[in-house]
């Protein structure tokens, strides 16, 4: 399981790489430094549980993502797959 906590000003986002995949980037990470992406066929139901949108919710939040850490083309990813392995965690 990796952590991730945005530092004040900065902000984790999702972006639409393609009509493939969706790839969440954190301000201040490199992007080849981590990626959490999902594929397509798994964006609707992550979506769903997200009020249809799952970009909204995470922007500026603190989430735990859960999954095997695998190598894409040398680059660590994790790839969400199902909604329950994104968590966004209640602020302090």
């Amino acid at each position: 399981m990796i952590r991730h906590r945005p530092r004040p000003g900065r902000s984790a986002s999702v972006r639409r790489q393609s009509r493939s995949v969706s790839i969440f980037n954190f301000d201040g990470i490199d992007r080849r430094a981590f990626n959490v992406v999902i594929p397509k066929p798994n964006l609707e139901a992550v979506n769903a549980r997200f009020d249809g949108d799952v970009a909204k919710p995470v922007k500026d939040q603190t989430i735990t993502v859960t999954g095997a850490i695998a190598d894409y083309r040398g680059n660590p990813q994790i790839q969400l797959t199902k909604p329950e392995q994104l968590k966004i965690e209640k602020k302090d």
